[in-house]
């Protein structure tokens, strides 16, 4: 797939998630990045599952796509006057496991 399919395929997911579950821009931007984690982490936990148990590879393929969508979710209904200005660059390391010591 190239990555214009793989967006559009994104983009489906995310507008299913607003229209048949209800998650709009209103419900999202009330998870804190601690639910989003969490969120994360069941949809990667899905995933997971997914690969571990099937030989099937479609029922892995759809968490990854519901994983892509719900992070696109939380970018979405992230409040930029919460984040500090330039938190998003290439040249700093969000994670402290890349952080190295002082």
């Amino acid at each position: 797939m190239t990555r214009k399919e793989v967006m559009a395929v994104i983009h489906d997911e995310r507008q299913y998630q607003i229209h048949q579950k209800g998650w709009t821009f209103e419900h999202d931007r009330d998870h804190s990045p601690k639910e989003w984690v969490a969120i994360f982490t069941h949809e990667l936990g899905c995933a997971a599952d997914s690969a571990l148990n099937n030989r099937d590879e479609k029922p892995w393929y759809r968490a990854v796509v519901k994983l892509a969508a719900v992070c696109v979710a939380a970018l979405e209904a992230s409040d930029d006057s919460r984040f500090p200005s330039g938190c998003y660059s290439r040249q700093i390391a969000t994670c402290s496991m890349l952080t190295p010591d002082p």
